[in-house]
């Protein structure tokens, strides 16, 4: 199937260091989440997790929004 786009693709982002730092700091929750759920059985950890990952994307959100606004 042919591309609508002409001429070279960008190449593609390279993440930045900190995006990496943060990547492994979500895998390692996930991990031990995870060991939790395996050792104390289904539901025990779940509402933790879950605040985290609001909280998270609350601050990233607000972060790319001032980025975005410049505020």
């Amino acid at each position: 199937m042919a591309s609508c786009v002409e001429g070279p693709r960008p190449a593609p982002a390279t993440p930045s260091v900190g995006a990496m730092a943060e990547a492994a700091a979500v895998h390692d929750m996930i991990r031990a989440f995870s060991e939790m759920d395996e050792r104390h059985g289904g539901h025990h950890g779940r509402s933790a997790p879950t605040a985290a990952q609001e909280q998270d994307l609350d601050r990233e959100l607000d972060r790319r929004l001032a980025q975005v606004t410049g505020r």
